[in-house]
């Protein structure tokens, strides 16, 4: 397969997930691989836990891809990324 990309990964899209599902609480878990965090998920957490495709591969491109020139006033967004705290990032968050 060298110099051929990998498919697009298939599943549920974080980015539909995130804007047409109800939720008073929203973590996300920046840099945070899925098969690691599925087998901690329920010492800590109840519900169900779902996979989702991320709408970018970066955490700047996260930002912008679901809060694109938009001002969200009722969410607090926060990071240890010394990137996002570090930088001025182009979102409204």
């Amino acid at each position: 397969m060298k110099g051929k990309l990998a498919p697009p990964p298939k599943g549920i899209s974080q980015l539909k997930l995130i804007r047409e599902s109800s939720w008073d609480n929203l973590i996300i878990l920046d840099d945070c691989r899925f098969d690691f965090f599925a087998q901690m998920y329920s010492k800590y957490f109840k519900g169900k836990l779902v996979k989702a495709v991320s709408p970018a591969t970066c955490t700047k491109g996260w930002l912008e891809a679901c809060w694109p020139n938009k001002r969200v006033h009722d969410i607090t967004y926060i990071s240890a990324s010394p990137y996002v705290t570090s930088v001025c990032l182009p979102v409204h968050v």
